[in-house]
């Protein structure tokens, strides 16, 4: 009779390792189910997209201003032209951060059909955020505030031509604000000639990590416009809005895009290349004051 509590003792020792061996297993797959569930809570959280936002610098060094500028404030403008035109990159960038403190903002144009237009140029970046694909169903502008052109004083310069690029573009001025694909007609710089909204032509689907760039042009022939980027976005079937601003947030301070035109009625206008008329003197080699 000694033999049976020896047994009982055994198998309840076994019976106790295997349930200690099936609960220690169903706690590391609860364990790692709550990882995954957290995973895809921190996941579903962030937008199906990050967006990268890079400004392309003007090929030229035309700035607008809202007030009229006084004469020492335009010799300012003037030693900062010459310190640009002349300088090392780092004096460069320094002369672009003092004409910011002054008060300026920074111009730029383009080609487009056959004309030059004001534009602003970035560099837009998508990057998929999520397991599954997310396809990109929209690609529009929004304009948050329309606003009169600056008209205090205009600087401008020539550029020296631009580089080819690929780009999209969207006319503010249209009542179709999506972002449309452009055939850069031959030349420096080239042509640009609108065709097909680019979501038409093209079908963007981006995996996680996956990326995707354009350089985006941006027209205004009238407004000071200052808008943001919205992308439709569908993942897993669900629908989803990407707001985008001037930093790459949902929150930061809106693109900018100014209009501007030489024989607009400026306050002074002063030009690197022609003279006389509406143009006060001013030659990029020496500078006279006003």
């Amino acid at each position: 009779m000694v033999v049976v509590p020896l047994v009982l003792a055994v198998v309840t020792e076994q019976y106790a390792s295997w349930l200690a061996l099936r609960q220690a297993g169903e706690q590391e797959v609860a364990a790692q189910r709550a990882v995954e569930e957290a995973e895809e809570q921190a996941e579903s959280a962030r937008p199906p997209l990050a967006v990268e936002v890079r400004q392309l610098g003007p090929d030229d060094w035309s700035w607008a201003f809202e007030d009229a500028l006084d004469a020492d404030e335009l010799a300012q403008a003037g030693e900062l032209l010459s310190r640009k035109v002349g300088g090392t990159p780092e004096e460069s960038g320094d002369a672009d951060e003092a004409m910011r403190r002054l008060g300026g903002l920074r111009l730029d144009e383009a080609k487009v059909d056959g004309d030059w237009v004001p534009v602003s140029k970035h560099h837009i970046t998508l990057v998929g955020q999520r397991r599954d694909p997310v396809l990109v169903r929209g690609l529009e502008v929004r304009v948050v505030d329309r606003a009169e052109p600056p008209a205090g004083t205009l600087l401008a310069t020539v550029g020296q031509g631009a580089n080819d690029v690929h780009p999209v573009l969207v006319d503010l001025d249209s009542s179709d604000l999506r972002l449309h694909t452009v055939h850069p007609a031959p030349g420096t710089p080239p042509d640009l000639r609108p065709l097909a909204p680019y979501l038409d032509r093209y079908t963007l689907d981006l995996a996680e990590h996956e990326q995707h760039g354009f350089e985006l042009f941006v027209v205004s022939r009238t407004c000071w416009c200052r808008w943001e980027l919205v992308i439709e976005a569908v993942v897993d079937d669900q629908e989803e809005t990407v707001v985008v601003r001037s930093d790459g947030t949902t929150s930061g301070a809106p693109f900018e895009t100014i209009p501007w035109d030489v024989d607009w009625s400026y306050g002074p206008v002063v030009d690197g290349v022609r003279r006389g008329g509406a143009f006060h003197g001013y030659d990029m080699r020496n500078w006279t004051p006003f």
